[in-house]
């Protein structure tokens, strides 16, 4: 029964209504998916993307979004726990990257 305490419920009854309780609480709490496509605007070139010296990659920073669309550049780093960057709200290229675009 809907709303009944699972302590007073038969056993049968009791498994059904604790997965149903579970499985609502599992949606309720599963984070929706968002899917984004993300258009870089500028790449590293070719010969410079292959010749990355041992400690470089390649990361993205943010500077735009449109709706679902998230525009990017590309950058190298040497820097372990740089995952890329975001521009504040509004702000170009220039004031997340040196030397600007």
């Amino acid at each position: 029964m809907k709303g009944e305490p699972l302590e007073k419920a038969a056993p049968a009854k009791m498994n059904k209504q604790f997965a149903r309780r579970l499985d609502r609480l599992e949606r309720r709490l599963t984070p929706k998916a968002s899917y984004e496509l993300v258009w870089v605007t500028g790449s590293v070139d070719e010969h410079r993307r292959r010749a990355l010296a041992p400690g470089e990659r390649i990361v993205l920073d943010e500077y735009g979004k449109c709706g679902p669309t998230v525009l990017a550049r590309e950058r190298i780093t040497t820097d372990p726990l740089d995952h890329g960057q975001q521009s504040p709200r509004g702000g170009e290229v220039e004031d997340i990257l040196p030397g600007g675009a």
